[in-house]
């Protein structure tokens, strides 16, 4: 998350006359505290991807978790972060990365779809998240799952 403080700092890095902010890596779910005197807040969020299937021909693969730059509002003293997961079992989709303030959901990048075992479509993605691929087998044609609907925020 980069936060603009507005102050020369340890997180700003100056080449000529071009300012480069520099992001810091939220790698696990918690709450995190917005630095006193913030105006912005970007937050790269990053869904998890779907898992891929296994199928007696061929399983479908897992779809993109979906990343997306967010300018995200900042209504309170802190953020819910939640860091979005890869499916862990076969043709198990991935969960969204999300930002959220007293329950309410500020920032939401999806996560990608499971991959279909054979002769099965792959489940759609979520928030930005790809759809996870068709499973096939020799005498079947199908469908690879559905891309999910737009991030929830405001993209930078």
């Amino acid at each position: 998350m980069l936060y603009d403080v507005g102050l020369p700092g340890a997180d700003r890095l100056r080449v000529g006359a071009t300012t480069y902010l520099q992001y810091k890596a939220q790698l696990s779910s918690k709450r995190v505290f917005v630095p006193i005197g913030a105006k912005r807040c970007h937050a790269l969020l990053v869904g998890g991807g779907g898992a891929g299937s296994a199928g007696t021909s061929a399983g479908g693969g897992g779809g993109f978790g979906g990343a997306a730059v967010i300018d995200v509002p900042i209504v309170g003293p802190y953020f819910d972060v939640t860091v979005g997961a890869g499916g862990l079992t076969a043709g198990a989709s991935g969960s969204a990365s999300s930002i959220s303030y007293a329950g309410i959901v500020l920032a939401k990048v999806g996560g990608g779809g499971g991959g279909g075992a054979s002769a099965t479509s792959g489940k759609n993605g979520a928030f930005g998240g790809g759809g996870g691929g068709y499973g096939s087998i020799a005498v079947a044609v199908g469908a690879g799952g559905n891309g999910g609907i737009p991030p929830i925020g405001t993209l930078v």
